[in-house]
C-alpha cells in the first residue's frame, strides 16, 4: 500500500513511534553514560594528582602511589569502553533518525528498501543489543569504579588530612533505563 504514498495510518504512526522510542531510550542512557564518563575524568585528574604527591613525598616506592596509580588504571579502562559504547549509542541514535525520514517516503523512494515493520524491527534488534552492551560495562565496571574512586578518597585523607574530599559520595550510578 505505501510504495507510493504515504497514508498516515495507525500502523505508521506506531511503527514511527516505536523508533522514535528507541531513539529516545539510547540518547537518555548516552546521557547518563556521558555524566559516568565526565565524573571518571575528574578522578583520574584527581588520581594522577595524588599519585603525584604521594611519590614526591613517600619517593618512588610509594604503596600509595602504586594503588592510586592502579586506581586510575581501572578508571582509564572504563572510559576507553564507555568511549566506545558512546559513539555507538550516538550513532544508533542518528540511525534512527535517518530510518523516521525514511518512513516518511513513499517505500518506492526510499534509499532502503525496508517495510515500516522491518524499520521497527531492526530499530529494537539494534536497542536491545545496544541495553546488553550497557548491562555489561554496569556488570564489569561499576564496583571497580566504585573502588577506585575509594582508593582514592583514601589517599586523599592520608596525603591531605585537613583538605581532603570524598567524591565516592557524589559517585554517579549507572542507572541506564531499559524501557
Amino acid at each position: 500500500m505505501g510504495w507510493f504514498n504515504n497514508t498516515l495510518t495507525a500502523n505508521r504512526v506506531h511503527n514511527t513511534a516505536t523508533i522514535l522510542t528507541c531513539a529516545a531510550l539510547l540518547e537518555a542512557n548516552q546521557t547518563v553514560l556521558q555524566g559516568v564518563q565526565q565524573f571518571s575524568t575528574e578522578q583520574v585528574n584527581r588520581g594522577n594528582r595524588l599519585s603525584a604527591q604521594a611519590f614526591s613525598i613517600q619517593g618512588a616506592s610509594s604503596n600509595l602511589g602504586l594503588q592510586l596509580q592502579q586506581a586510575v588504571g581501572e578508571l582509564n579502562t572504563f572510559k576507553r569502553e564507555a568511549n566506545g559504547l558512546n559513539s555507538e549509542l550516538g550513532e544508533h541514535t542518528e540511525y534512527f533518525t535517518a530510518l523516521v525520514e525514511q518512513f516518511s517516503i513513499p517505500r518506492a523512494a526510499r534509499q532502503l528498501n525496508l517495510s515500516g515493520k522491518e524499520m521497527t524491527e531492526v530499530a529494537t534488534h539494534i536497542t536491545a543489543a545496544s541495553l546488553a552492551n550497557l548491562a555489561a560495562l554496569r556488570a564489569n565496571r561499576q564496583d571497580k569504579i566504585a573502588q577506585s574512586v575509594a582508593t582514592i578518597d583514601r589517599a586523599d585523607e592520608t596525603l591531605n588530612p585537613g583538605t581532603h574530599t570524598r567524591a565516592s559520595l557524589a559517585l554517579p550510578e549507572m542507572a541506564f533505563r531499559n524501557n
